[in-house]
């Protein structure tokens, strides 16, 4: 369809994310295979019956606010429809962090050492589960003790710091490694990101941990954990690579905060 493919040229010049294009074009797509219609002929009607169709089926409200920045992108930018569709109030969900000790139950019953090396990443560094899958091994800088994010959320690069810790075991695992290699990858090259998720839910399970343990609550517990160590919530938020440090000072709601009262 040719005004889905202009959608998607707007998207690059803009510089959306793949993941951001991809996921625009999908649910567009699913939205006129519901709807029958020719875009032109979509009415503001019907893209409130679709939305109500999500709801009515149960899809969580980020995926149903994804869908409608995805219609409104596509109606408003590219074919000039001013349609007024609003977002639907987001749900604040407090998800749980893993203590130290359950981080550190899982590292020890990692048998594969890729995939313990794995797990210390998102642990140590706190990095976002696309950032870990797209890691090469030439963005570790052993001498400034850095590890170059290249192109996270909203396309913004950024530095989060080498873990001491970390940096041993990594000159150990990538001894003689080609620099232009991905992070973590097999023959067929790099991690999905599906694969990410089934070591962390594997470890996790391993070790009798019920919490639903995902890549997000590694970096959950990084920052929850830098926070409970008193470090601010700005330095926290430069280093989570966060647009606004409100969505850092979610964290404190993680932590454990020892308050005292001296009557």
């Amino acid at each position: 369809m040719e005004t889905m493919n202009t959608m998607q040229k707007e998207l690059i010049i803009r510089g959306y994310s793949k993941q951001t294009i991809k996921s625009y074009q999908f649910h567009n797509n699913a939205f006129l295979k519901i709807i029958k219609k020719s875009p032109r002929q979509v009415t503001r009607s019907d893209i409130k019956y679709y939305i109500q169709c999500l709801i009515d089926n149960g899809y969580e409200r980020a995926t149903i606010n994804l869908t409608i920045n995805a219609l409104k992108f596509y109606y408003k930018e590219i074919l000039n429809r001013k349609f007024e569709i609003k977002r639907l109030r987001t749900q604040k969900k407090l998800l749980p962090a893993l203590s130290r000790n359950e981080v550190q139950r899982m590292f020890d019953s990692a048998t594969n050492i890729k995939h313990k090396i794995l797990l210390k990443v998102l642990y140590y560094t706190g990095i976002r589960l696309s950032e870990a899958r797209d890691l090469k091994i030439r963005d570790i800088d052993f001498e400034r003790m850095q590890i170059h994010i290249r192109c996270g959320k909203g396309n913004k690069d950024r530095f989060v710091t080498l873990n001491e810790k970390l940096k041993t075991e990594l000159i150990n695992f990538l001894e003689n490694s080609n620099e232009n290699k991905y992070l973590f990858e097999t023959t067929h090259g790099k991690y999905s990101m599906r694969s990410i998720q089934k070591i962390c839910q594997t470890y996790a399970k391993k070790v009798g941990i019920s919490k639903k343990v995902t890549p997000h609550t590694f970096r959950r517990t990084f920052a929850t954990h830098l926070i409970e160590n008193k470090n601010d919530v700005s330095s926290v938020s430069r280093i989570m690579g966060h647009k606004d440090v409100s969505t850092t000072y979610g964290y404190v709601d993680y932590a454990r905060i020892n308050l005292s009262v001296d009557l």
